[in-house]
C-alpha cells in the first residue's frame, strides 16, 4: 500500500497481482491472501472515489486475469459493488456490463443480497437498493428480490415512513411476495399510530388488508 499511497499505482497493482498469483500464498498463507484482498478492496474504493479511469481499467484487467486463472471472483465482485453503488452513470454501466457477462457474479450477488442491501442502507443509498431489486426482478431471482424488499421495509419502518412502507407492501402483493406476519403487524401498527395520515391512500390500505391471510390482531 505504500507504493499506492505515493502515487505509484501501476507498480502497486502489479505487486498485488503477483502476490495473488503466488501458488504458495493461494494454497497455505491465508493471512497473506486476506491482506492482499483488503488492499485490493481499499484501492478499488479509492479509485472510484477519485474517478481514476486509467486505474479502474487496470483493476478490471487484473480482476479478470485472477478470475480466469484461479476461478476467484473476489476482485471482480469488489469492482462490481463499488461501481454499482456509485452515483455516476458510467460506473453503473460498468457494473451492468460485469453482471451481464459473468454468471458466477450473478449467483454470488444473489447469495449475498442481504449483506449488500444492508451495506447500501447503512449509507442511506436507497437508489442502489431500488436498482438491485430491479436487477433481481430482471434476472428472476425472486428469493433475493424478496430479501431486499423485506430489508427495505425494515429500513422505512425504522424511520416511520408510512408511505414508503405502504408502497413496499403494495409491490410485494403485486409480485406475490407477501411480507411475513411480523412485518404485517409492524405496518398495521405504524398505520394506526401515525399522527397524521393526510394524503395516505385509504384505497392502498384497503388493498393491503384484503391481501392478508389469517392475520391475527395482537392488541
Amino acid at each position: 500500500m505504500a507504493l499506492w499511497r505515493h502515487g505509484r499505482s501501476d507498480m502497486a497493482l502489479t505487486i498485488l497481482h503477483q502476490g495473488y498469483d503466488s501458488s504458495n500464498l493461494m494454497a497455505s498463507n491465508g493471512n497473506g491472501k486476506r491482506m492482499i484482498r483488503a488492499a485490493f478492496r481499499t484501492i478499488i474504493e479509492e479509485t472510484l472515489i477519485k474517478k481514476s479511469d486509467a486505474v479502474l481499467v487496470s483493476l478490471m484487467e487484473i480482476a479478470h486475469a485472477i478470475y480466469r486463472k484461479h476461478n476467484d471472483i473476489f476482485v471482480i465482485a469488489c469492482v462490481w459493488k463499488q461501481c454499482f453503488a456509485s452515483e455516476w452513470f458510467c460506473d453503473q454501466k460498468s457494473a451492468a456490463d460485469l453482471f451481464e457477462s459473468n454468471v458466477d457474479l450473478q449467483q454470488l450477488v444473489a447469495r449475498k443480497s442481504g449483506s449488500l442491501v444492508t451495506s447500501f442502507l447503512s449509507h442511506n443509498n436507497l437508489d442502489a437498493v431500488h436498482r438491485i431489486i430491479e436487477l433481481f426482478l430482471q434476472y428472476k431471482e425472486r428469493a433475493a428480490c424478496f430479501n431486499c424488499l423485506s430489508l427495505l421495509f425494515g429500513y422505512h419502518h425504522h424511520h416511520k415512513d408510512l408511505r414508503a412502507c405502504a408502497e413496499i407492501v403494495k409491490s410485494c402483493n403485486e409480485l406475490n411476495m407477501p411480507l411475513n406476519e411480523t412485518q404485517n403487524e409492524q405496518f398495521l401498527y405504524l398505520f394506526l399510530n401515525q399522527e397524521n395520515n393526510e394524503g395516505f391512500s385509504q384505497r392502498t390500505y384497503t388493498a393491503y388488508r384484503k391481501s392478508l391471510k389469517k392475520f391475527q390482531y395482537k392488541f
